[in-house]
């Protein structure tokens, strides 16, 4: 018989559900373990924390799709987070040039992946890789190795804010 046309059995739907079955597993031992995991208060700080990883993965879902990866993603981030934030202190500049400093980072950064891999024919794998360094060394060196910190009220409330309480 031709695999394609045989049906799943058991191993066939382990092997395909097996993530959601841990998590499934996972979150009946916490539920469990403490009466707290399972409430809405609990819930929506979960939903809370991961979403700007929901929202990173929603974009990187379609470089995958393309065949491709990305893996100065995390240092991207954290270069046009420290970027905002220098322009962020109270007193110095209105919230739009914080928000557009960080925007215009990822922007370039993005571009010069995209140009490195199209034009210069160089791996995803491999272009990704020396910007993922390169970003975080970026990062680092704005930031002098230390927090960035004191920043101005109306910055502070987009990374506050909530959507439908996430």
């Amino acid at each position: 018989m031709n695999r394609q046309h045989r049906k799943p059995g058991h191993r066939g739907f382990l092997q395909q559900y097996s993530l959601v079955l841990a998590l499934g597993v996972l979150c009946a031992v916490l539920a469990l373990k403490s009466p707290a995991f399972l409430t809405g208060t609990n819930i929506l700080i979960v939903f809370r924390q991961i979403s700007i990883n929901a929202v990173l993965a929603i974009g990187v879902t379609f470089v995958i799709l393309t065949a491709g990866i990305d893996l100065s993603l995390g240092s991207v981030v954290a270069l046009a987070g420290v970027l905002s934030a220098m322009y962020a202190h109270p007193d110095t500049y209105p919230v739009f040039v914080p928000v557009m400093t960080g925007l215009m980072a990822g922007v370039l950064v993005g571009l010069i992946n995209g140009l490195v891999i199209t034009r210069c024919h160089v791996a995803p794998f491999i272009a990704t890789l020396g910007m993922m360094t390169m970003a975080r060394g970026a990062a680092l060196d704005f930031s002098q190795g230390r927090p960035v910190s004191n920043l101005s009220e109306a910055f502070n409330v987009i990374g506050g804010g909530d959507i439908a309480g996430i």
